[in-house]
């Protein structure tokens, strides 16, 4: 039997665009069509000229323990990365490791490139459809490089502590040797004796006071897991930007990140209510990832309250008691919109830091482990709300390291997690900014409903 539970007939989010059938057509299959039969000859010449010159280059490119990583670029109506080129890059010493930028990083010997050279030039029918589908072939470090170069102003965006370092969240080189992995911690570990460090976050404990940094001097880093589909991070404070080129064209790293303390979103102005919202006994629990609630009015609201992963000095305090507020009474708080009269309590997660400070950031890592911790604490609250961005736009291909982690956290609880984007990167306003790029997101891009 139905329940007389009421129907909301404004309700807060609202689809703006009407669905409509489209039939997706597939590409990338395993037969050399048309387009491809036409353009193999070319594909083929290109790629034995471009791995012909890789093996003349080879002494002179970044390898560790004699294996090098190339990005072979493929075309857009590939279908890449559903469809992998193992025909053509199953031949001894070549293993393709990831895809990357609709393409895929491979690990290559030496002998690895000749046999590839080999089967280029003497393919089968398998491998020809591989190779109609080559773009480009080139060292990993020189597409790295040149993609840093197009987005270096990301550099301007880190964090600065105040000693004036920059901090970068770097992602080690894909290798799958073990030969090769160990090469790379033992170079990073001589590399980065005058730089200071994040130590991981399971490293350290629940209190902030924990997040000390720690000099790279001496540590023995251990940047690869086994059975991990992803190598691991550093977290470094560089002293000079030039330092993120030097280790991207060592062919040490995978990727770059800055690292930014996630800056609070303005919930809005509106008239204050004259009255505490009635009857919350039975209200739903929002979990405000914020900057904590420091105010009276709402007190009665806060249904709990975690440790505290930032200090109150550390807080946005003011941004936590108004998105606090808002969340309670969102009706009366929301310049009149037509919203449903929902009125909510609130579990305060402290955790988001004031912008005017310099103080060790909370990372991505520190976060979500902290918010694994409430979240399994606190099973009945399964939607949460962060109304913080990092300052720039989100990654044109790649998803924010928060976002990744907040994603999986979301899976994992089983979760809903509302994320504002109402930050956005100056000159680009139709990019949100990271994490809203978290694809366990309600991400809210337009605030006329509802403004968090």
């Amino acid at each position: 039997m139905a329940d007389n539970r009421p129907v909301f007939n404004n309700p807060a989010l609202r689809l703006t665009k009407s669905p409509s059938e489209q039939k997706i057509r597939a590409t990338g299959g395993r037969k050399l069509e048309k387009q491809r039969a036409e353009r193999y000859e070319t594909c083929r010449r290109r790629a034995y000229e471009r791995v012909s010159r890789l093996l003349d280059q080879f002494s002179t490119l970044p390898r560790f323990s004699e294996r090098m990583l190339v990005w072979m670029q493929f075309y857009h109506d590939s279908a890449a990365p559903s469809h992998t080129p193992n025909e053509l890059c199953g031949v001894s010493g070549c293993q393709i490791t990831a895809p990357w930028r609709g393409g895929y990083v491979i690990e290559l010997t030496e002998q690895g490139l000749r046999n590839l050279r080999g089967r280029i030039d003497n393919p089968t029918k398998q491998a020809q459809i591989d190779i109609s589908n080559i773009l480009n072939i080139e060292p990993f470090t020189s597409a790295l490089q040149r993609e840093y170069e197009r987005h270096s102003d990301l550099a301007s965006q880190a964090y600065r502590d105040e000693k004036n370092r920059i901090w970068i969240r770097f992602t080690v080189a894909p290798y799958v040797s073990t030969d090769s992995q160990s090469a790379v911690c033992s170079y990073l570990e001589d590399t980065l004796r005058d730089v200071w460090m994040l130590p991981p976050a399971e490293e350290t404990s629940d209190q902030p006071t924990a997040r000390d940094l720690v000099p790279a001097q001496g540590r023995t880093l251990a940047l690869y897991g086994a059975g991990r589909n992803q190598p691991k991070t550093l977290i470094l404070g560089l002293s000079r930007t030039e330092h993120i080129s030097q280790l991207l064209l060592s062919g040490s790293i995978g990727r770059w990140e800055p690292i930014t303390t996630p800056r609070s979103v303005s919930p809005g102005a509106g008239r204050e209510p004259e009255e505490l919202p009635y009857d919350l006994g039975r209200a739903p629990i929002i979990g405000v990832i914020d900057g904590g609630y420091h105010a009276n009015s709402y007190l009665n609201a806060v249904a709990w309250e975690s440790d505290k992963l930032v200090t109150d000095d550390e807080a946005d305090r003011r941004h936590g008691n108004m998105l606090a507020a808002m969340i309670v009474d969102a009706t009366r708080w929301s310049n009149s919109l037509p919203i449903p009269d929902l009125p909510c309590r609130l579990g305060i997660v402290q955790a988001v830091q004031r912008d005017d400070i310099l103080v060790t950031p909370v990372t991505a890592e520190e976060l979500v482990l902290h918010l694994d911790k409430v979240m399994a604490d606190q099973p009945e609250t399964r939607v949460w709300n962060l109304s913080a961005n990092t300052p720039f736009a989100a990654h044109e291909f790649e998803v924010s390291e928060m976002a990744h982690l907040l994603a999986g956290l979301c899976r994992k609880h089983q979760n809903l997690l509302v994320i504002s984007s109402g930050n956005r990167e100056p000159g680009s306003p139709e990019i949100i900014s990271p994490p809203a790029d978290c694809d366990a997101a309600l991400v809210v891009p337009r605030r006329g409903f509802l403004r968090l």
